[in-house]
């Protein structure tokens, strides 16, 4: 991205076009890690889900900048006279500058405006695979906590294995019970 602003419309262009192939390769690489997070947590390899996490902070880090850019693109625009509230609504405006003659050309415009509603699409994507993780992730440390009590003889609800039942604790004091259990 260029540290001056943009003075005109194609200028303004040029940034959205950097801003979204930006955000398109951060959404792609955040989609494939959380698709490795779902491996990992459901392998348990705590060393890959550490690694990942790592990978996610980078990622993050690399969004966090892109706000301040999109806000520079935007001021850029209202000094145009386009007063847009987001990235959508600008490239709608900047619809006002198209022409074949060195502007912003139609095709173009369409192209771009495809690949922010893709953007965007990822961004849903992102939003549910964020949520999926979570869920997964709070499910599976909920019952490492449930069978940590149980190996500690510190369950109170029952197991039951076949015909029997056992209560989770060890009649002779000295710790819990392991079933061979499909959990």
């Amino acid at each position: 991205m260029a540290a001056s602003p943009p003075l005109n419309a194609v200028d303004v262009f040029r940034q959205i076009v950097r801003l979204l192939a930006w955000l398109d390769r951060i959404e792609q690489r955040l989609l494939a890690l959380y698709a490795d997070r779902l491996v990992a947590a459901a392998q348990f390899e705590p060393s890959q889900m550490l690694v990942l996490n790592q990978q996610e902070e980078a990622l993050q880090s690399e969004l966090r900048q892109l706000k301040p850019k999109r806000a520079e693109v935007l001021k850029a625009a209202q000094r145009l006279g386009l007063k847009c509230p987001d990235l959508k609504s600008l490239l709608l405006g900047l619809g006002a500058f198209v022409n074949d003659s060195g502007g912003i050309s139609l095709h173009d415009l369409q192209t771009t405006t495809a690949w922010l509603r893709r953007v965007e699409t990822l961004g849903r994507d992102l939003q549910r695979q964020v949520w999926t993780n979570w869920h997964v992730i709070q499910r599976g440390h909920r019952e490492l906590l449930e069978l940590r009590g149980m190996l500690a003889g510190q369950s109170k609800a029952a197991v039951a294995t076949g015909a029997a039942s056992v209560s989770g604790r060890n009649p002779r004091g000295g710790g819990g019970v392991l079933l061979d259990a499909k959990v």
